[in-house]
């Protein structure tokens, strides 16, 4: 039996680094089906907010990715009918995957142009659609939506949801199409290394500058900690007016608190960044998943987070709390808890952490979950 081909549009792909989940999100799918399916990926040849073109990438060529998938790093000048159309034409897929609800190049316009094609159409929201997510530019969004609704290709579109809860926002968002629920893959490979065993007050943020990922409030809980602490931060921002607030708000750090800001950073940076604190930080207003949220209790980091995110059982398995998003007094307090572990209490959250992350996801049941609608 022929291996299926599977055709995906993404805004970003590896190397590119600084959307985050969507880039994760595609790159550890591949990874897992990689023995299953043939990938071909066609993604923007420039990282998130970038003029720069990706380094190290061929640009409107095909070339061989980590696993063997086929990419396409496309130029801005080249989204264009005949670029897509003739895409379609050389790949001649099965499966048409879109990683994106509202990107125009991505999404949009492979769905137009490939209307007349009688391969499987599959979208996946990525969280656009979660409350705080939405509420950003909401109304534009609306309208986009509206728009989407009325076209008679959209209607063949099978749509993607991580869980229960992300099957609701889209039913909420008046989509009629029919829904399925896989889920998304995270980075395995990070369960295999052993859990921590030094403590050390060093605390990692992982997360875009943004209102929803909640990053002014969680500054303000770090204004409220008591106890000295090494603050490590990852992540860009796009919005110009939250950035000088939230930089105020770092200039105004007291001194027994030390703050880092690393800005966006590869993957591998990261990982380092995570083996060396000790705890992670997030006290974002909503993930879909929060590849960011598995990676640091995948490393061992015992983790303060939001209540809306998949981890929501954290302090059921001793690895850290639920943040207190009305107090950042409250909040400061979970951290200076988790400062304040003794040697081998350490060692046991961070064996919590590991565990938590590991029972968070079965390979098998995701693979089935794919290959059952694939």
């Amino acid at each position: 039996m022929n291996t299926k081909n599977i055709l995906i549009f993404t805004d970003w792909y590896y190397p590119a680094f600084k959307a985050g989940g969507p880039i994760t999100s595609i790159y550890n799918l591949v990874k897992l089906l990689k023995n299953d399916y043939e990938f071909h990926i066609v993604t923007g040849s420039r990282d998130l907010g970038s003029t720069e073109i990706l380094d190290g990438v061929v640009v409107d060529r095909w070339c061989k990715g980590n696993f063997g998938e086929n990419i396409l790093y496309v130029s801005n000048d080249k989204l264009s009918r005949s670029t897509f159309n003739s895409i379609i034409e050389i790949t001649s897929p099965n499966i048409l995957f879109l990683n994106s609800l509202f990107s125009v190049n991505f999404a949009i316009k492979p769905l137009i142009y490939s209307r007349k094609m009688s391969f499987s159409v599959f979208l996946s929201p990525r969280g656009m659609l979660h409350p705080q997510a939405f509420s950003q530019k909401r109304l534009k969004k609306a309208i986009f939506i509206r728009l989407l609704q009325c076209s008679p290709s959209f209607k063949r579109v099978c749509i993607l949801a991580t869980d229960e809860v992300e099957k609701t926002h889209i039913r909420k968002a008046s989509f009629k199409n029919n829904i399925q629920i896989v889920p998304n893959i995270p980075d395995l490979e990070l369960l295999e290394a052993p859990s921590k065993t030094v403590l050390n007050p060093v605390l990692a943020i992982v997360s875009r500058i943004a209102e929803e990922k909640n990053s002014i409030f969680a500054l303000e809980v770090l204004h409220n900690v008591k106890g000295k602490v090494t603050v490590h931060w990852v992540g860009d921002c796009n919005n110009p007016a939250y950035f000088e607030v939230f930089k105020g708000q770092i200039a105004d750090m007291p001194s027994h608190v030390s703050f880092q800001l690393h800005g966006g950073r590869s993957k591998k940076h990261i990982q380092e960044l995570l083996d060396s604190a000790s705890f992670f930080f997030l006290p974002t207003l909503g993930e879909n998943f929060g590849h960011a949220i598995f990676e640091a209790l995948a490393s061992g980091c015992p983790s303060i987070i939001g209540e809306n995110t998949p981890f929501r059982e954290i302090e059921k398995y001793n690895c850290g709390f639920l943040a207190d998003l009305k107090s950042s007094k409250n909040t400061a307090l979970q951290i200076d808890q988790l400062m304040a572990s003794t040697h081998n209490n350490f060692i046991d959250l961070s064996k919590n952490a590991k565990r938590f992350a590991k029972e968070m996801f079965n390979s098998a049941e995701a693979k089935n979950a794919y290959k059952s609608i694939w």
